[in-house]
């Protein structure tokens, strides 16, 4: 490219060197020798830093930058070379001519002269690409929980309503409260047993029989009472009876009945005669067996 770049440049960027041998007065340097002269260009070691002029130059020409304006420039610089080796300290008239042969090539490096400078200019220090942040690995969506409300205010007791004419499983409606029930007769029963009614069957007028009382849970469903040997009971015409639960029958004792029982008819004559054992010890017991004896 038609352009320049001044000293700073080629020594921040050496892996841009267009050629590795560049030739400065009777001297060839390569990449390394000449990397360490580019670093003394701005000291006050004048054959150093005319020679550090001198290879940027080298190097922008060989980048295909125009030499014309430094043609002369550069054979004057050559020679200065030679004359004033490295290690040695120019004076007098050496001394100048590297002042005004080494501002020349200044201005030809930075494009004040000649092609003019490479836009835009490369700062002294090449910036680092920026480096592209790796996204995080997306995460799992969280499960959330479920917005289906939970009951916890207290679970209402079901009451039981008895319907008119039926004796079928009462149904059960759950209420706030449990309403208000009176007590419905109870079923006469042989007094030998004793029944507990566990549901109370609805007249015809319709009266409530009194709850059971529901466990804290209800069920949906009524349970049916489990099958249990019951003793025969008379219905009363006023009340269908309902399936009962009968308790334990009560162990009672039958009265004795009023019928004497049959005794054994006494023999004619009796064979033998019965002694009380205690009446042997005394006089009349011996008078009364001898009586018996005749």
């Amino acid at each position: 490219m038609n352009c320049t770049r001044q000293a700073a440049y080629w020594q921040d960027n050496p892996q841009a060197w267009p050629v590795r041998e560049i030739p400065a007065g009777d001297r060839v340097y390569r990449t390394r020798p000449a990397l360490e002269i580019l670093k003394q260009v701005d000291r006050t070691d004048l054959v150093a830093a005319l020679a550090g002029q001198l290879i940027a130059a080298m190097l922008n020409i060989a980048q295909d930058a125009d030499p014309g304006v430094i043609q002369d420039i550069l054979a004057e610089a050559d020679e200065w070379l030679v004359v004033n080796p490295p290690g040695s300290r120019p004076t007098g008239e050496a001394q100048t001519d590297h002042e005004r042969i080494a501002a020349r090539l200044a201005e030809y490096n930075h494009g004040q002269i000649g092609p003019g400078a490479c836009v835009p200019e490369t700062p002294r220090f090449t910036p680092t690409p920026p480096v592209t942040p790796t996204p995080p690995p997306s995460q799992p969506p969280s499960p959330t929980s479920s917005s289906t409300p939970t009951a916890t205010g207290p679970v209402a007791e079901p009451s039981l309503t008895a319907t008119t004419g039926s004796a079928s499983t009462p149904s059960q409606a759950v209420t706030p409260s449990l309403p208000a029930t009176t007590s419905a007769p109870s079923q006469t029963v042989p007094p030998s047993v004793q029944v507990v009614t566990s549901i109370s069957t609805a007249t015809s007028t319709s009266t409530p029989a009194p709850p059971e009382p529901a466990s804290p849970t209800p069920s949906p469903s009524s349970t049916e009472l489990p099958p249990t040997e019951a003793p025969s009971i008379t219905p009363v015409p006023s009340a269908t009876p309902t399936e009962v639960e009968p308790t334990a029958e009560p162990s009672w004792t039958p009265t004795p009945s009023s019928t004497p029982l049959p005794t054994e008819e006494p023999s004619p004559t009796p064979t033998a005669t019965e002694i009380d054992p205690s009446l042997t010890s005394t006089v009349e017991g011996a008078a009364r067996i001898a009586s018996l004896a005749f």
